[in-house]
């Protein structure tokens, strides 16, 4: 459980998610919802005001999206949640953040990214549709900020061969093997 929030944390998010897959509810999707800019807002205003922050964004998303959702904060300013996608479309999770939060008496706007990924019976593990998902947030926070992005098999694919590529060239630049 994470100590500030009371909210279960990424170990228990990905124990959810294999309940998830050995039910077989394939209408389950899971949403990572990543505040924006939150490590300027705790160095401006301050981590008693960046707990406040989490603490209010956890409290709308609870609030706005109903009891057939499961919430949980997987890293420090990003939940998991978890449910049928009818309850967890992107644009009506997004809307939830139109208005300002009240964060210690004092309004403010916040703004969201999230990435998505349905499940469709093809995820083996639950650690397996988080990472998925992660990397469909990651996208989302380079190309869509504010907005969403939908995991795709194309974009692991990617992101895999991105990863290797990357790998190949710092072993060659650590073995000379590269110049100019």
């Amino acid at each position: 459980v994470d100590r500030l929030l009371k909210l279960p944390n990424r170990t228990r998010f990905v124990e959810m998610l294999n309940h998830s897959i050995a039910a077989g509810t394939v209408e389950d999707v899971v949403l990572l919802v990543d505040i924006d800019d939150f490590a300027s807002v705790n160095d401006l205003m301050g981590h008693a005001h960046g707990d406040g922050l989490l603490r209010a964004v956890a409290k709308r998303l609870a609030e706005g999206l109903g009891e057939g959702v499961q919430l949980a904060r997987v890293s420090g300013n990003t939940f998991g949640l978890l449910g049928p996608s009818g309850a967890l479309a992107p644009d009506r999770t997004l809307a939830l953040f139109d208005n300002h939060l009240q964060v210690n008496g004092q309004p403010q706007r916040v703004s969201v990214t999230i990435g998505l990924c349905a499940n469709e019976g093809q995820e083996p593990e639950g650690a397996d549709w988080l990472k998925n998902a992660s990397i469909a947030l990651k996208q989302a926070k380079r190309d869509k900020r504010g907005g969403f992005v939908r995991f795709s098999r194309q974009m692991a694919l990617h992101a895999r061969n991105r990863a290797h590529l990357l790998s190949r060239l710092h072993s060659a630049f650590d073995h000379d093997h590269l110049f100019l």
